[in-house]
């Protein structure tokens, strides 16, 4: 017998919005009136013609917007792969190993959850130079720790079942394991 799913709210609205952002990114050159590199007058105000209106060096404001989506979702794509791929690693090996593996990774998360998010992101982003690679390390180092510290006690609860010490006792390897 299968149990009827129950949608959540705010998971659906989530994937909503997710959707309407890829769409944008993916039809970019059908939405924007203009290419957002071109120049076309500085400073001028919102119309028909430029919903926006235009910036200083004469770009359409709107056209820059739309484009923008695709920068901002290839960036919190990548950045999320990169956390949650340096989050787990890192807990899996203070999980499974513990002693001094896990005091050293657990303290330099600790020190990385002390300062706020945004500053410490805003700091590394300035120490490594502007890029769009430099974004992504500067979020992925104030963001791993949550993902380590949820897979971390997952392991830990995992590590103390008896097949796993049984595994250990028979000989298995480590990477077996």
């Amino acid at each position: 017998m299968h149990k009827k799913i129950r949608l959540n709210a705010a998971a659906t609205a989530g994937l909503l919005i997710i959707l309407f952002f890829l769409i944008i990114a993916v039809f970019a050159p059908v939405i924007a009136p203009y290419d957002p590199k071109e120049m076309i007058a500085s400073y001028l105000p919102p119309s028909k013609e430029h919903i926006l209106g235009t910036n200083d060096v004469g770009q359409d404001i709107f056209s820059e917007m739309v484009y923008g989506t695709r920068v901002s979702l290839y960036i919190g794509i990548f950045a999320a792969f990169i956390v949650t791929g340096v989050g787990t690693v890192l807990a899996l090996v203070s999980g499974y190993f513990g002693g001094v593996a896990d005091a050293v990774i657990m303290r330099v998360g600790d020190m990385m959850i002390a300062f706020p998010d945004l500053i410490l992101a805003m700091a590394i982003a300035g120490i490594l130079g502007p890029s769009l690679k430099n974004s992504m390390i500067a979020i992925a180092a104030v963001s791993w720790t949550r993902y380590a510290r949820l897979s971390r006690s997952l392991v830990l609860k995992i590590r103390n079942r008896t097949y796993i010490s049984a595994a250990e006792i028979s000989g298995s390897r480590h990477s077996r394991i």
